[in-house]
């Protein structure tokens, strides 16, 4: 997830409920083989479904992404793992 996602992401989020999510830099996932990419961190999947709807919000006001294809293509390409008690997607 580049980066300028992602805190748009947590900005968003901060608005719609108690949410608290974190901006996980220079993180490398499984299958990345040392790449590094921006991540989200938060406490459960409930708050990674909420994330997926702020997701959907973004790209409905984001004029490079109108339509339905960019939007399944960026839930396609996001990928989470576990951190201990704590989820990250990126």
């Amino acid at each position: 997830m580049n980066e300028k996602l992602a805190k748009k992401l947590i900005e968003t989020a901060e608005n719609y409920d108690s949410i608290e999510l974190e901006l996980y830099e220079n993180y490398s996932g499984r299958g990345m083989y040392g790449e590094t990419t921006t991540g989200i961190v938060c406490d459960s999947f409930s708050e990674l479904m909420v994330v997926g709807f702020v997701l959907g919000v973004y790209v409905g006001e984001d004029e490079s992404c109108h339509d339905d294809e960019s939007f399944a293509l960026m839930l396609e390409t996001l990928r989470w793992d576990n951190l201990g008690r704590r989820i990250i997607f990126y």
